[in-house]
């Protein structure tokens, strides 16, 4: 992470980690180390599943006690509303949207998703 470089461009950067906070970056490095570094603000993806809630608040926690920007939080995958009412009675927030479950080859609607997710991530960007 000592030679991170991060680009600068005319938008702002949109970096996507997978696994969570404590995932590796690389052989000493984790994902929250990453997002530190960077100092990157987060969104973060909730998916439904036996333990997600917990997933979920352990990392918006996470975030708070380690003072990362956090702009909201988004559904992926099929609605639970227990889960999402939940989740959402902690973190104070609705979810930014939601990301609905796609075929890999419906590329019209993921494609119209995509604009849909730029616009409201750069409007909380400012």
């Amino acid at each position: 992470l000592s030679e991170l470089i991060i680009p600068q461009g005319k938008y702002p950067l949109i970096l996507e980690t997978a696994g969570g906070l404590f995932s590796p970056f690389d052989e000493e490095n984790t994902m929250l180390d990453l997002i530190k570094k960077a100092g990157f603000p987060v969104v973060l993806v909730c998916n439904w599943y036996l333990g997600s809630i917990n997933h979920s608040l352990l990392t918006y926690e996470l975030l708070k006690q380690n003072n990362i920007p956090f702009l909201g939080w988004v559904i992926s995958g099929a609605d639970n509303k227990f889960s999402e009412e939940f989740v959402k009675s902690k973190i104070g927030s609705e979810p930014l949207f939601r990301i609905p479950k796609f075929e890999t080859e419906d590329l019209v609607n993921w494609d119209n998703l995509l604009i849909e997710v730029k616009e409201k991530i750069y409007a909380k960007l400012g």
